[in-house]
C-alpha cells in the first residue's frame, strides 16, 4: 500500500528537459519549477487526498468484511457450543437408548484420544 506520493509524480510533469547550459540555467529551472507548483500545488493537494482517501476506503471495507468475517465464525461457534449444551439438556430429560449412549460414549473417546494425540500440536 505504500508507494510513491501522488504529489510527486505530479511535480515532475513541470520539469522540462533543459538543454540550456551555462549561466543562469538552475535560475530558469527553480523560476520554471515554481510557476509549476504556483499553477498546480491545489490540483495536485486535491488529487492526492482523492487518492488517500480511496485507499483508506478500500482498507476500511477490507477491515469491515475481516471483521464481519470473524464476528460470524463467532457467532456459529457459540450458537454450536450452546445448542450443545442446551441439547444435551433436553437428552437428558426425554432419556436416551442404549445404543445411543454406547455411541455417544464412542464418540467422546474419540474425541478424547484424538485431543490427547495432537494436544501438542494445536497447543
Amino acid at each position: 500500500m505504500v508507494g510513491t506520493p501522488l504529489c510527486c509524480g505530479c511535480s515532475f510533469v513541470g520539469v522540462v528537459a533543459n538543454q540550456d547550459a551555462g549561466r543562469g540555467s538552475y535560475a530558469r529551472m527553480k523560476q520554471h519549477m515554481n510557476a509549476h507548483v504556483s499553477e498546480t500545488h491545489m490540483t495536485m493537494f486535491e488529487n492526492a487526498t482523492a487518492e488517500v482517501r480511496d485507499k483508506l476506503a478500500t482498507m476500511c471495507d477490507q477491515v469491515r468484511r475481516t471483521m464481519s468475517g470473524r464476528v460470524e465464525r463467532m457467532f456459529q461457534e457459540i450458537s454450536r457450543d450452546y445448542m450443545t449444551i442446551v441439547g444435551s439438556e433436553l437428552d437428558r430429560d426425554r432419556g436416551m437408548g442404549k445404543s445411543e449412549k454406547a455411541a455417544r460414549k464412542m464418540v467422546e473417546s474419540a474425541i478424547t484420544q484424538s485431543e490427547i494425540a495432537f494436544g501438542g500440536v494445536l497447543v
